[in-house]
């Protein structure tokens, strides 16, 4: 299931998603963000043809309804240094760190943590010893 048009760090929107995916006994597999050029040719816009810049997310039903809550803490910075402390390379893409602090701050029920502007997010991984190559999307 893709949801076109959903800012990546707007928590609300992406909130209400999960919540009513849950509620309808579907769980969050992965929330991947499409890297690439938000600037498409007005060809491709007209017919939302691109998904870069966007976010799919995946859903198993599993049956199992479940009540969101939104009481939860995250440490996103905490978060971000465990994951990128644990990557055995020199570099990560931002959509496997995308998808995995999303997951994480779900299943904490606190994807309001998430609730950030880019540059907030690229201070924490400055603070966490790395930076984000915005060219090549690592």
């Amino acid at each position: 299931m893709a949801f076109n048009r959903v800012p990546a760090w707007e928590s609300v929107l992406l909130e209400a998603i999960l919540s009513s995916a849950a509620e309808s006994g579907a769980e969050l597999r992965a929330a991947v963000s499409q890297v690439g050029d938000p600037i498409w040719s007005m060809h491709k816009k007209k017919n939302n043809s691109v998904l870069a810049g966007e976010m799919i997310l995946t859903f198993q039903n599993t049956g199992a309804v479940k009540q969101s809550r939104r009481n939860g803490q995250f440490d996103v910075l905490d978060a971000v240094k465990r994951i990128l402390d644990n990557t055995h390379s020199d570099h990560v893409f931002g959509e496997y760190l995308f998808n995995r602090i999303i997951i994480e701050a779900w299943n904490k029920s606190a994807i309001h943590s998430l609730d950030m502007p880019k540059e907030v997010f690229m201070d924490i991984l400055k603070q966490s010893g790395w930076h984000y190559d915005q060219e090549k999307h690592y």
